[in-house]
């Protein structure tokens, strides 16, 4: 066997990532995803944060879960509110979906943040802020463990790196299936 022709390093090498945004995307079943919108929504009801989240399948197109809100949202308050969803949510949708199994995605579901900003609500999943030198795993962890200290610990577990993608913005995108027995052994044993 030949040796290369130069000498390749043993050590393991870092290799730093910069990143304009962070996601994180929480699916599973419909049940779970229940679950976890209702301990968020009273999270955030308690400390009056503008902000909520809905269930959507994972494989509904966006932009017509944006026009059902916004219809039902108006009708509702008697106000005309505008709702747009972030430009990268429909790309993190798709990387998410194919990260699913054939047979599984069509009975996937999401969470997704609605926040109110002025007089528009914005879709989008939700994003976290890195410092420098912090972990994103271990950010969205303390995020998370904020609202349910159970929830945060499932999702530590069970979170990975979908991918690093980006057409005008360099993006993160994390996701973590949460499956019923998950839940049942994690959350509410």
């Amino acid at each position: 066997m030949k040796s290369l022709p130069f000498n390749l390093p043993n050590a393991i090498v870092e290799i730093e990532i910069f990143a304009d945004s962070i996601y994180y995307v929480l699916y599973g079943s419909h049940d779970a995803m229940n679950n976890f919108k209702s301990i968020i929504n009273d999270y955030y009801a308690k400390n009056n944060i503008d902000k909520k989240y809905i269930v959507a399948k994972l494989n509904h197109p966006v932009a017509t879960l944006c026009d059902s809100q916004r219809e039902s949202y108006n009708k509702k308050n008697k106000v005309n509110h505008n709702f747009n969803f972030n430009k990268n949510l429909e790309f993190i949708q798709c990387l998410v979906y194919a990260e699913c199994a054939n047979k599984e995605a069509k009975d996937m579901y999401t969470l997704i943040c609605l926040e109110k900003i002025d007089n528009t609500i914005e879709f989008n999943y939700p994003q976290i802020t890195l410092v420098e030198d912090s972990d994103p795993e271990e950010v969205i962890y303390k995020v998370l463990k904020k609202i349910d200290y159970k929830i945060a610990r499932c999702v530590k577990k069970n979170i990975k790196l979908v991918d690093i993608v980006g057409d005008n913005d360099e993006i993160l995108v994390y996701a973590c299936k949460l499956t019923d027995n998950l839940i049942k052994q994690k959350l509410f044993a």
